[in-house]
């Protein structure tokens, strides 16, 4: 569907606090707190934090990162792949490493690879790429 734009969710607060930050390098860590709304109804009885989510704060980070940098909002345009490995509920550390795949950052288009941990165990390997809206 080319020419068409991606429509996001409302709001979303995925990113977390601000652990690190170097030109190629970034970490966020925070605590998925059951009352957030996307627990609710997914799934009844056992919530888990859904893995498009995982995709969000990817995404959300990196362009947090790029804007600390000097650079502008920033649009995906790849997702080069997702990897989910564990799930995550409520109450549950989501730690995020995002590190950049081309050096030096080029703030018009960057590659990054976000590998996320759930209570310290692996839970998700993300590879995209972002450009200049």
């Amino acid at each position: 569907m080319s020419g068409m734009a991606l429509r996001r969710a409302a709001p979303l607060a995925c990113t977390g606090q601000l652990q690190e930050l170097a030109f190629d390098r970034m970490l966020t860590e925070q605590t998925l707190e059951a009352a957030l709304p996307l627990f609710a109804g997914h799934y009844p009885g056992r919530p888990i934090f859904p893995g498009v989510c995982y995709v969000e704060a990817a995404l959300q980070a990196v362009e947090r990162g790029v804007r600390l940098a000097g650079g502008g909002p920033v649009r995906m345009a790849e997702l080069a792949s997702v990897r989910l490995l564990a799930a995550a509920g409520p109450g549950a550390q989501l730690r995020c490493e995002l590190k950049l795949l081309d050096a030096p950052l080029t703030l018009a288009r960057s590659r990054w690879q976000i590998s996320c941990a759930v209570d310290g165990q692996p839970a998700a390997v993300i590879r995209l790429t972002v450009e200049a809206r």
